[in-house]
């Protein structure tokens, strides 16, 4: 299975609808899309998933979901996305932005705040496998060519030593064992209450 994630400052209810939750699966892919207004704000949600099977049964498949994830990313203006094979230890780890990014998973996409908070040109030069910038200005950074293949403390650490230990989780360590860490300074006015904004 492959497991898609993306974190937006976009609020994806009405102001009539403060949560909820918008499931689709099927028996090769599906997505949910969830949404909570709460203050203090936290990210909107919107996950997905394809089978391993559908992917490699055309070579065009891959590319043809990463390009979707990507426009989606877009469309939502998304400050981070991952994409990890569920068969990736500790991929499902819970993790909070606001407190530091979750280890390196398979594929990173790095939204505008990461961008302005790391540095364009140093991600760009950031010991990824491959890196690409999208016409959208975001950033897709893979570890290895093959997302199926097993990721490595080895292949990992690199890259968190070289865009700051402090701002990625290590490992399988619960977010609860970390006492801080360094992240951007988000901007939540887009999804905070109206009374809170007023304020």
């Amino acid at each position: 299975m492959k497991n898609a994630f993306l974190a937006s400052h976009t609020p994806l209810a009405s102001p009539a609808n403060k949560e909820g939750l918008l499931m689709l699966k099927c028996s090769s892919v599906g997505y949910m899309l969830q949404w909570v207004k709460r203050s203090p704000p936290i990210f909107q949600r919107l996950s997905g998933h394809a089978s391993r099977k559908m992917l490699e049964k055309d070579e065009g498949r891959l590319e043809a979901f990463l390009q979707l994830f990507y426009r989606i990313a877009e469309h939502v203006c998304a400050v981070f996305g991952s994409v990890n094979s569920m068969m990736t230890k500790g991929g499902e780890i819970p993790y909070d932005l606001t407190v530091r990014l979750p280890n390196v998973p398979w594929l990173t996409l790095f939204g505008k705040p990461y961008i302005e908070f790391f540095g364009r040109d140093r991600i760009l030069s950031a010991p990824f496998g491959n890196i690409e910038e999208l016409p959208s200005g975001l950033i897709a950074a893979k570890l290895t060519s093959a997302p199926f293949d097993a990721l490595t403390e080895a292949q990992r650490a690199p890259i968190r030593e070289y865009l700051g230990s402090d701002c990625f989780m290590e490992g399988t360590r619960s977010l609860k064992l970390y006492s801080g860490g360094s992240s951007p300074d988000f901007d939540f006015t887009a999804v905070l209450p109206a009374a809170r904004r007023q304020h």
